[in-house]
């Protein structure tokens, strides 16, 4: 495997450390070894080309834990092929884990039983977040609601049944059912994620449960006596919060009050993107109704009520930048936090020595310059 050294690159390395003129070792797909100072590297590296970085900020590539699709293809209908596509396209805007969300339809258990053998040359696909059925109507977005269920053991264990890469559900917690349902998908170590809903404080006692999908959007919004989940978010310490930080899902004021009440190792950046993520402007059907896109935001024609997105994880970096989060607490919110909630950052998430070199080079403006993942570098 090729053997590079990363020079004169600022380091962003986890959670808590920078190295402003550090060099990273990477050996095909694997990190090798990282070193403080470029100028001051000891020891015999033995064979390697050298990649000068000339100061540019280096991250862990970004996880987006919730997309439906992007570049044309939505992930209810796409193919291995198309998944696998699509994973390419990713990594030129530094997404280099992803989930496929998926939304339930009379085709889902087909989709769930094709995804189950899909495997991707770009982007690494990790699994798949299933965004109901089980949702409060009230509160379904540009949901389909001709499939929105009522919780279910036995509908759940059909679904589980059709795949292996099942890793999140979102769930109203408030329905009738919903607990049995939360129950199992603790016992199937499947991360249960609240939204789409009408809930309330009282109706999470006894619970156990992850985090909130998508925080302020699409559920009973924040009130000064009644606490919904988007109070109760503000107020707990220990639980995920998805936020879409595309600067249109919510306010740049919010986002700022997002970052004082909420953890910074608890907030997940999420795209929500739909298939008319990196397309051009212009119209599409998505959950059945007719859509338009302009820039990063997606929008249903009929009522102008906003439909997924079509950001990626990039957007969401820069406008938290805006909002006042530091590198590091980037590094949490674009993939660390994510992967500890899946279990997975004995590989990913940080610039250390055995983590994968799924990484992103940025200029001083947080512009994208390339990605270097599975041994490749991809420009953006």
């Amino acid at each position: 495997m090729k053997r590079i050294l990363f020079t004169h690159g600022h380091l962003v390395v986890d959670g808590n450390r920078e190295y402003e003129d550090g060099a990273i070792l990477v050996n095909g797909e694997t990190i090798e070894d990282v070193f403080i100072n470029a100028n001051h590297i000891k020891k015999d590296l033995g064979e390697y080309e050298e990649a000068d970085l000339e100061g540019s900020i280096v991250m862990p590539g970004f996880f987006d834990t919730h997309c439906h699709g992007a570049f044309g293809f939505d992930f209810n209908t796409a193919s291995g092929e198309e998944l696998n596509e699509v994973s390419k396209e990713f990594l030129k805007k530094g997404t280099c884990s992803f989930f496929a969300t998926l939304l339930n339809n009379e085709k889902l258990t087909g989709q769930l039983e094709k995804l189950d053998d899909a495997d991707t040359g770009g982007a690494r696909f990790l699994g798949v977040h299933l965004e109901g059925p089980f949702l409060n109507r009230k509160y379904k977005g540009a949901i389909n609601g001709d499939f929105i269920l009522e919780p279910s053991t036995e509908e759940l264990e059909r679904m589980l049944g059709s795949s292996s890469k099942i890793r999140q559900m979102t769930i109203a917690p408030e329905l009738e059912g919903a607990r049995e349902v939360i129950k199992l998908l603790n016992e199937k170590d499947v991360r249960v994620m609240l939204g789409h809903s009408d809930a309330l404080k009282e109706d999470l006692e006894g619970i156990s449960y992850d985090g909130y999908t998508h925080l302020f959007n699409a559920g009973r919004p924040f009130h000064h006596r009644e606490m919904s989940l988007v109070n109760v978010a503000l107020d707990d310490s220990d639980k995920y919060a998805e936020i879409i930080a595309d600067g249109i899902h919510l306010d740049m004021s919010v986002l700022k009050l997002i970052r004082k009440n909420i953890r910074r190792d608890r907030l997940i950046l999420i795209s929500d993107s739909t298939l008319l993520a990196g397309t051009k402007d212009g119209e599409c059907t998505f959950e059945n109704e007719r859509c338009i896109k302009n820039g990063k935001e997606c929008r249903r024609i009929k009522d102008g009520r906003l439909a997924g997105s079509a950001s990626f994880i990039i957007d969401g970096v820069k406008t938290m930048w805006e909002a006042g989060a530091s590198l590091t607490d980037l590094l949490l919110m674009s993939g660390l936090n994510a992967y500890r909630l899946y279990g997975l950052e004995s590989r990913f998430g940080t610039l250390e020595k055995g983590k994968y070199a799924d990484m992103v080079v940025l200029d001083s403006d947080l512009d994208l310059i390339y990605t270097y993942a599975r041994g490749e570098r991809v420009d953006a």
